[in-house]
Order: structure tokens, then C-alpha cells, then sequence
């Protein structure tokens, strides 16, 4: 009976270190997996975090250069005037009957010119026949709109 007893106990221990190292093997096997992923995400989230610094930095590259190309396009601003805001009104008319050929053209020309200290406001009122070069300025709205008669 000692013997039969002492070979259950044997055996039952073995069946729990049989069943202690399955445990351990799965539990390893689940921590290598989670690891794989955990690394497979960090990888995944820094390869995204890479490629999006590049675009910004090619971005921020891209509107230094418009930045300074606009700077150079605007030109020096004399000092004399830092102080005001300038607003070019433009009445239009519809184009049609005259010689231009349906386009629109600048009827009234108005410029307004707010001193920002003191608030004070000036009006200078521009002829439309008013000869620019070649042409007369109502018919430059027709031909490149409000930029190019600010310009």
C-alpha cells in the first residue's frame, strides 16, 4: 500500500509539473506574441511619426519659400506709410455695350487710406479715363480683375 501510495504521489507530481511547464510554455508563447505586436505597433506608430515630420518639413520648407518669394514681390515698405491701411474701392459696370467686348471694367475708383494711430480717413478718387501706359485704368479690372488694379 506504501507503494501504491508513494506511485500516486510520484505520479500526481509529475502530472502537475507536466501541466506546471504547459502553463509556463503557454504563458511564454502569449508574452512573445504580445511582444511582437506591442514592437509591430511602436514600429508602425514612429514609421508614421517619420514620414509626417518629412512632409511637414517639406511643407514648412515650401511656405518659407512662398513667404519669401511674396516679401520679394511686395518689395521694400516705405516707412512713411507703415502707419496706414490702404482699401481700393471699385464700382463695376456690367460690360455690356461697350468696346471692350463684354468684359467688366472699373466705373468708379476710390481709394481710402486709414491713418491706424488717430483713425482719421482720406479719399482719393481716381478718374476712370485716367491713361496707365497704353490704356485707360476702367478697362484694367477687365483684364486682370482687382489684383492687377491694386498693382
Amino acid at each position: 500500500m506504501a507503494n501504491t501510495t508513494r506511485a500516486n504521489i510520484q505520479r500526481k507530481r509529475k502530472k502537475m509539473r507536466r501541466k506546471r511547464r504547459v502553463r509556463f510554455f503557454r504563458l511564454l508563447v502569449v508574452v512573445i506574441i504580445m511582444g511582437a505586436i506591442f514592437v509591430g505597433v511602436v514600429f508602425v506608430g514612429y514609421s508614421l511619426f517619420q514620414w509626417g515630420s518629412h512632409i511637414f518639413a517639406d511643407y514648412q520648407a515650401m511656405y518659407a519659400g512662398y513667404t519669401e518669394r511674396m516679401e520679394r514681390q511686395r518689395g521694400a515698405v516705405d516707412p512713411r506709410f507703415d502707419g496706414y491701411t490702404n482699401v481700393l474701392i471699385l464700382g463695376l459696370d456690367d460690360g455690356v455695350g461697350s468696346d471692350n467686348s463684354g468684359l467688366q471694367a472699373a466705373d468708379t475708383i476710390i481709394l481710402a487710406s486709414l491713418e491706424n494711430d488717430t483713425g482719421r480717413v482720406r479719399f482719393i478718387t481716381i478718374p476712370r479715363d485716367t491713361w496707365v501706359g497704353q490704356t485707360k485704368i476702367s478697362s484694367l479690372y477687365g483684364g486682370g480683375g482687382a489684383p492687377l488694379m491694386v498693382r
